[in-house]
């Protein structure tokens, strides 16, 4: 094991805490941001592994983040989405053509372009479903590449992502109706209170 392949492995070991804290925000700017942190740690390890396909499609990740972080921050409609999707998508052919290594690269190509258009919803639990299929992709790709710690990486995204979306698309909402049910028949105690007060 030497010192390149642990360099590797550390830089995907600080991309993997980053990105799992990241996964767990609620808000869609923060899952950006923490996305794009953690990606310059995987651009890094996928550097030093000597994955230049999986390296690109990190580097062009940062750019599809911060991009989508503008657009939202101004509030874009969707449409405008398509221009930095339609020139990363150039960008991933280019590389194609010259970086080609295997069908691997392929499934990480599907992955992040089906990750690209997830990320252009507003809607979180759209983000999370497309992110765990692309986690999906990244999981053979590492399994052929040896990255054993960004291997584990996408199992505990996976399994975040899954915990994210119990949390905030079935538990926070039920309690949400649960605490209005309740200051809503609150609310008419009160009132037929008032009303047999007024009337004796």
């Amino acid at each position: 094991m030497n010192i390149i392949f642990i360099l590797s492995q550390v830089c995907a070991f600080i991309g993997v805490a980053i990105s799992l804290a990241g996964k767990m925000m609620k808000n869609k700017k923060y899952l950006l941001l923490f996305s794009t942190v953690s990606s310059i740690f995987y651009v890094l390890s996928y550097s030093f592994l000597r994955a230049p396909i999986s390296a690109i499609l990190n580097g062009l990740a940062i750019i599809r983040a911060v991009s989508f972080m503008i657009m939202d921050k101004r509030n874009l409609p969707f449409k405008y989405y398509l221009i930095p999707i339609s020139i990363l998508f150039i960008a991933i052919a280019i590389s194609m053509g010259f970086l080609w290594e295997g069908y691997s690269d392929v499934l990480i190509i599907i992955g992040f372009v089906e990750s690209t258009l997830a990320l252009a919803i507003k809607n979180t639990l759209f983000i999370r479903l497309g992110l765990i299929l692309n986690s999906l992709m990244w999981m053979i790709n590492n399994i052929i590449l040896s990255a054993y710690v960004n291997l584990a990486t996408d199992i505990l995204n996976i399994l975040t992502l899954i915990v994210a979306i119990i949390i905030y698309n079935f538990i926070l909402p039920r309690r949400q109706r649960k605490d209005k049910e309740k200051k809503s028949s609150s609310v008419m105690i009160e009132s037929d209170m008032n009303k047999e007060n007024i009337n004796n």
